[in-house]
């Protein structure tokens, strides 16, 4: 039974930790504004099964069902969307799994986040586990994502912070902090473009001292002896609004410009640009456009590109971008950011290797893998620009 335990925390712990490890060059993230929708649940029990025809996979607790009944490494497998991800569990899981009886040992659904993420219904839930050979609960928290109208479990990167978030805090304080009503004075300091930002409040969180944290946890998280009577009398709330995510790029590229990267109005450069977003803006009349840096992103099947350029002695930006929708929050800053900043200023933010005027921007804006949220970044510098002037161009 200890070894189920043990693999049972590791699950959780391949999910809070889950990065974009297929990022090149600079692992950067960016803010999202997300419309939510929050169910606090009477917990919900789900008991072992021995088949997986048994299982309603169209919804959640189906989904939690096969994770939790299943017995061999393909019905294991089959709950990922990823078919090549690697199980934890072993034979000898599988066949603990077998014996265990179905009245005494099961899950509890708790809570659920949904969202929409590139067009597809995701949800972060909270459960625990109820081993009749444990003297108290484990909570679990798994990253779902809805495909083909059946769930499957599907850890995007970098969810370090909420997911911790909805695991470790208690019901009482996440149902009042994300009410758009709500009074609590944490909520101010960890609220971005007048709304939540999970990142914010986990670093708050992790800021209190440990009375104040346990006033707002799960007394699970640190005390075995609260029992198995924890959140029974809970009553079903759902709560919806917004709240600004944090999420990767799949990947991240620094260009400078040399003096002879210019855009003008000429057959052979039209030829050299004709595959590249930049193309879109070459000159039809007889201006010359010389180029100056971009930031490169490759977000799920979308290139954007950033572009800084200078025309009659001026600085400029363009977003540029093959999708028809972009769902980065404050954008415009971001843009703006990579206009006035210094090309060798930006390769050393990007770098760290900027110096003290930047440290505290920095540290203000690392994301959840020690990476950079260039959505902070960018909000940081533009309100520090007076301070900052000797970095920027005008």
């Amino acid at each position: 039974m200890k070894k189920i335990i043990v693999l049972t925390i590791l699950l959780a712990y391949n999910i809070f930790y889950s990065q974009n490890e297929n990022s090149n060059g600079y692992v950067l993230e960016y803010n999202s504004l997300k419309n939510f929708k929050y169910q606090i649940l009477k917990p919900v029990k789900i008991k072992l099964v021995d088949n997986k025809n048994e299982i309603d996979y169209s919804k959640i607790e189906g989904l939690l069902q096969s994770y939790f009944s299943a017995n061999n490494i393909i019905w294991a497998k089959s709950d990922y969307i990823d078919s090549s991800v690697v199980i934890s569990r072993d034979k000898e899981h599988f066949e603990k799994i077998k014996t265990l009886d179905k009245n005494e040992n099961y899950i509890e659904l708790e809570n659920i986040y949904n969202f929409n993420y590139d067009n597809n219904d995701m949800a972060y839930v909270k459960f625990s586990f109820t081993f009749s050979e444990i003297p108290f609960q484990i909570l679990n928290f798994l990253s779902l994502i809805k495909k083909d109208e059946r769930w499957y479990i599907y850890n995007l990167p970098n969810q370090i912070k909420i997911s911790m978030c909805l695991t470790n805090l208690n019901n009482l304080f996440l149902g009042d902090i994300l009410n758009p009503k709500s009074s609590n004075l944490l909520k101010n300091k960890s609220s971005r473009y007048q709304y939540i930002d999970f990142d914010l409040l986990y670093d708050n969180y992790q800021a209190l001292n440990q009375n104040e944290k346990r006033k707002i946890e799960d007394e699970r998280i640190w005390n075995q002896n609260v029992g198995f009577n924890y959140n029974k009398e809970t009553i079903n709330v759902t709560i919806s609004n917004k709240t600004v995510q944090t999420f990767a790029f799949n990947s991240s590229l620094f260009f400078k410009y040399g003096k002879k990267d210019k855009l003008y109005n000429d057959l052979k450069v039209k030829e050299k640009y004709k595959n590249e977003l930049i193309s879109s803006i070459i000159p039809n009349n007889n201006d010359t456009i010389k180029l100056v840096h971009k930031l490169a992103f490759q977000l799920r099947n979308s290139k954007i590109e950033i572009v800084k350029y200078q025309l009659n002695n001026k600085f400029y930006s363009k977003l540029l971008t093959d999708s028809q929708q972009l769902d980065i929050a404050n954008i415009d800053n971001l843009s703006e950011f990579i206009r006035i900043i210094k090309s060798e200023n930006l390769q050393d933010i990007l770098s760290r290797n900027s110096g003290k005027d930047f440290e505290n921007i920095i540290a203000k804006s690392l994301g959840n893998t020690n990476g950079l949220n260039i959505s902070n970044l960018s909000d940081l510098v533009i309100k520090d620009k007076t301070k900052l002037s000797k970095y920027l161009d005008n």
